[in-house]
Formats: C-alpha cells, structure tokens, sequence
C-alpha cells in the first residue's frame, strides 16, 4: 500500500464521494441529521483560519477512486468556497487504465 500527501481540489473530490452530506434526500435517505452541524462546526474552523487540519481519505483500489474518508469535511469545503483540501491518497492493489493517469496529476499537485 502506497500513501500519498497531497492538497486536493475541492469539486473534484466531491463528485467521488460516497456520500453527499449536502443533499437533502441524500440525509433523509441514510438518516444523516447530524451532518448539518457537523459541518457548521468544520465551516466555522475554517472562517475563522483553522482550515481543515486532518487530511481527508482518497482511497484508490483495483482501478477504482472513492472519498473514503471525509466527506463532511468535503462539504464545508465547497460551502465556504475552499478550493483546496489536505488528501491523503491511499493506493490499495494493482493501478490499471486511467489511474494511472490519475496517480501521475496527484504527484504533480
């Protein structure tokens, strides 16, 4: 397993969440009502200067990428206009096809 460090942009991390903390139906759909203060919380740190501290999870397996790990921080993000988040990109299995590419844009960041 290969981790990697790296700052990561926010709209593109959000279109690989698992989850949408942002979307109403997604919340009602898996029960999520703690999300909206959860990430009121992580807006305010990053209002106030703290930014997000814990990088999120990227986790790439077999050919395949998902936000693991994250996304409310995610979602505070893309409500205060933050372009960047701190990612650690975890490279799980055999990299094939297109995540190749991909890796090679993460090195690059």
């Amino acid at each position: 397993m290969n981790i990697l460090k790296k700052m990561f942009d926010t709209e593109y991390l959000s279109k690989m969440a698992e989850y949408n903390r942002n979307d109403e139906d997604e919340k009602l759909n898996t029960l999520m009502y703690s999300s909206d203060s959860t990430i009121q919380s992580i807006e305010n740190d990053i209002m106030t200067g703290k930014g997000i501290e814990t990088p999120v999870d990227f986790t790439v397996y077999n050919g395949k990428g998902l936000l693991s790990e994250g996304c409310h921080r995610v979602a505070a993000a893309l409500n205060t206009n933050l372009e960047n988040v701190p990612v650690r990109i975890i490279l799980k299995g055999s990299l094939t096809g297109d995540l190749k590419d991909r890796e090679s844009k993460f090195k690059n960041l």
